[in-house]
């Protein structure tokens, strides 16, 4: 008898995140979320063979870009919750991410609200100096500018 691992393909797993979040209506200025919800999810995307945190992030970041919607505070409170849900709850697959790559992603058309991720999620010792300085200039003029400007002073 041969025996198998089961595992999932990494798209699958984003695709499967993604529609998660979907459901919370996170492609619009108006998501729908609480702790215990994203706590399901988190537990969700773990549960699925192979996953991982990083391909909750993914999806997420993916979604930002196709939504290219406004950064408000509701879709920013979502964002930190996220980050934070994520950290707390499975803070070992989140150290796992492979942070270059993930910051490789966040291209230079990246909307606020990826950027406004990436300023919160990216942790601090794989913040590129180009990322950081993007993060800065998109965000200055927005009621998140003092924000970043605290989170990534030098």
């Amino acid at each position: 008898m041969i025996e198998t691992t089961s595992t999932t393909q990494e798209a699958d797993r984003i695709a499967a995140a993604r529609l998660l979040l979907l459901n919370l209506g996170v492609d619009s200025d108006e998501p729908r979320w609480s702790s215990f919800v994203l706590e399901n999810i988190v537990k969700t995307v773990m549960a699925n063979p192979s996953g991982s945190i990083g391909d909750l992030l993914k999806a997420v970041l993916t979604i930002l870009e196709d939504a290219r919607h406004e950064l408000t505070r509701t879709p920013a409170n979502f964002l930190k919750d996220l980050v934070i849900a994520c950290f707390t709850r499975e803070r070992r697959s989140y150290e796992a991410i492979d942070w270059p790559s993930l910051v490789q992603t966040i291209g230079p058309g990246a909307t606020r609200s990826q950027l406004y991720l990436a300023m919160h999620a990216v942790p601090e010792q794989f913040m590129s100096e180009e990322l950081a300085d993007r993060i800065l200039r998109e965000l200055a003029p927005t009621p998140y500018g003092e924000e970043a400007a605290n989170l990534l002073a030098a």
